[in-house]
């Protein structure tokens, strides 16, 4: 290990120890805030990050049964999945695949090292407080899960929640009325200054579905049965001396029968083994009342196992990150902050041996607000590993407000991923290897924004964006032997259209339109060769509909997604789709909540993978009891 790690290593701990002996007599905040007097204001102000935020009320409407359907239907992004519950799925964001788009929970990344993607059926969205989608800082943006409020010092409050689900295939023969079965169990203790929430949930599916092969010929799909569990806990502590402690903690298991695609002759079977455990203090007040710092700890494990005829193989995966925040402000219109992590990863697998790595990252900003008007804001990262020179990741983002109803932001960043595991150190073979040569991918992206709300009545916002990523990673083919290389190149451009209206009383529409055009420049490829990213639409368009009635909440979805190439070089393509989900919510007035959920209620045929068809109509009854 160099000297110049070694150094990293120890400024990255001295910042996260730090803030741990720093104490304070007053209450704890939840976020950094303008400080005025004695007592804490949050005063709105331009802000700079082009971000979304989804609450849980609005998340909880859908019911989704898996992340990546819930983001589909809220936030309009693009999912691709193998079909049915459980199946290996991810999301596409501005046109990036899973790989390039950054997923944190509770703060902390999760994105495979091994792999660079992360499966969202891992995640329990009856866990999810709130979704943030970070437009910056990252090629395909970064998708922030959070699963616990800040409820320390919220009223006493005992409460217990049970609930089950049935899913019923509509298309296929008697047998699939009892498809898919699910039950979960979630409470909540709040008494100041703690607060706790746990929850729990099993399921089975057996993803028996009827579809239609390209020939017309009707199938029923089997080999896919699911059987996973997991559960979740976090706990908040507010200490008398201005610190807030928590403990974040998950765990997930899943048992899979994988049949393949349509054209599969053979079948596998897959066990998948995760937990998540964080530690953090958020210190509002690190010693003075100008200074706000916050630090963690964080360990991951996954595990998963795959057999099939003829190859088995076991992939063990630790993770450890520590990480803190510091944040310098006051009633000068200058505030800085500080950020700090350290992170190991250790593999063990069939495919690559035993292998680690040690990464840092530290960076600095600086933020200028005029008249709470204004705002410009510089920062440069510093990314270093055990394995390359330091990288660096200048940013700079600028925001206004426009009278009382309109904010104006836009922002220009290099960003930089590390090859995987999988690419690096592939054992070598008669047929492919890794390349420990390998560079890390780069990107450069300007991005706009424009928002514009009337009240809490309605709400327009017109997004625009250009990335070029170059020194993609890519699987090439010389002599017979498969080796990753720095060979990729492409160009990403769109925007996105949303328009909202939120009346007081009646039904609310969303409606989002999203296009994005791309180029393929890898190899010989240029922009005249009009090559476009595989599984990416042009256009996309989402409406959404949720309304009230005494006891009922109810919503209407319906997504269209155009025609998609399945390759670089653009010979075959997927047709383009409209699916359509409904559901309705009715609370009984006794503690019993009664649902109804339709999912492609139009029985589409269509398929976000090519070779791997989805559910047609289903239909989900569900039932949630309450104790409070």
């Amino acid at each position: 290990m160099s000297c110049r790690f070694r150094l990293t290593r120890a400024i990255c701990l001295a910042l996260i120890l730090f803030p741990l002996a720093a104490e304070d007599d007053t209450e704890p905040f939840a976020d950094y805030s303008d400080i005025e007097g004695e007592g804490i204001t949050v005063v709105a102000r331009a802000q700079t990050e082009q971000t979304r935020i989804l609450e849980r009320e609005e998340l909880a409407s859908f019911r989704a049964a898996n992340l990546s359907d819930l983001l589909e239907k809220a936030a309009a992004l693009s999912a691709v999945n193998y079909g049915g519950y459980g199946t290996v799925s991810s999301v596409s964001l501005r046109g990036f695949s899973g790989k390039q788009v950054r997923v944190e929970v509770n703060g902390v990344p999760v994105n495979s090292p091994q792999s660079g993607d992360f499966d969202f059926t891992s995640i329990n969205v009856e866990s999810i407080e709130r979704i943030e989608i970070d437009y910056g800082k990252s090629p395909g943006g970064t998708i922030k899960i959070f699963t616990a409020a800040n409820r320390a010092g919220d009223p006493d409050r005992k409460s217990l929640s049970i609930g089950f689900s049935n899913t019923s295939q509509t298309a296929t023969d008697s047998a699939a009325l009892v498809d898919t079965q699910r039950v979960q169990l979630e409470s909540t203790i709040t008494r100041s200054p703690f607060s706790l929430r746990t929850g729990a949930f099993a399921t089975s599916a057996a993803n028996r579905f009827g579809y239609r092969t390209s020939a017309g010929t009707p199938v029923i799909r089997e080999g896919n049965d699911i059987r996973d569990a997991g559960g979740n806990l976090d706990l908040s502590v507010a200490l008398p001396s201005l610190a807030r402690v928590s403990l974040s903690s998950s765990l997930y298991a899943a048992d899979k029968d994988v049949a393949g695609s349509e054209a599969s002759l053979s079948s596998g079977t897959q066990n998948d083994r995760r937990t998540l455990t964080t530690i953090a203090v958020d210190l509002p007040r690190a010693g003075s009342d100008l200074l706000g710092a916050k630090a963690g700890i964080t360990h991951a494990w996954t595990a998963l196992a795959w057999k099939d005829a003829s190859t088995f193989s076991n992939h063990d995966l630790h993770s450890i990150l520590a990480h803190t925040a510091w944040n310098l402000s006051g009633k000068a219109p200058v505030s800085l902050d500080f950020t700090g992590s350290l992170r190991y990863d250790r593999l063990d697998s069939t495919n690559t041996g035993t292998v680690d790595r040690h990464e840092a990252m530290v960076s600095a900003s600086v933020r200028h607000a005029k008249g709470r008007k204004t705002a410009v804001e510089a920062s440069l990262a510093a990314a270093l590993s055990s394995r390359h020179p330091a990288v660096l990741l200048p940013s700079v983002s600028f925001s206004t407000l426009a009278g009382d109803t309109a904010i104006v932001q836009a922002s220009i960043f290099r960003a930089w991923k590390s090859p995987d595991f999988n690419d690096l150190y592939w054992n070598a073979d008669l047929t492919a290897a890794g390349n420990p040569g390998l560079s890390g991918e780069e990107s450069w992206t300007v991005s706009a924004r424009c928002t514009i709300e009337n009240g809490s009545d309605w709400e327009v916002e017109q997004s625009a964006f250009a990335s070029w990523y170059f020194n993609a990673i890519q699987w090439q083919n010389s002599s017979g032997i498969w080796r990753p290389e720095n060979v990729g190149e492409a160009l990403y451009a769109g925007g996105e259209t949303r328009i909202a209206w939120k009346p007081e009383k009646g039904p609310g529409v969303t409606v989002t339109y999203n296009f994005i055009e791309t180029r393929v420049l890898t190899g010989d490829l240029t922009f005249a060769d009009n090559k476009q990213m595989p599984y990416q639409a042009r256009h996309r368009l989402n409406i959404g509909i949720r309304g009230t009635l005494p006891r009922t909440v109810w919503y209407i979805s319906s997504r269209y997604e155009g025609e998609r190439y399945t390759g670089v070089l653009n010979v075959s393509t997927l047709p383009s789709f409209h699916v359509l989900d409904a559901g309705i919510a009715f609370d009984t007035g006794s503690s019993l909540v009664l649902s109804l959920d339709g999912k492609n209620l139009l029985g589409e045929r269509y398929t976000l993978r090519d070779g791997y068809p989805m559910p047609l109509a289903s239909i989900t009854l569900g039932a949630r009891y309450t104790i409070d």
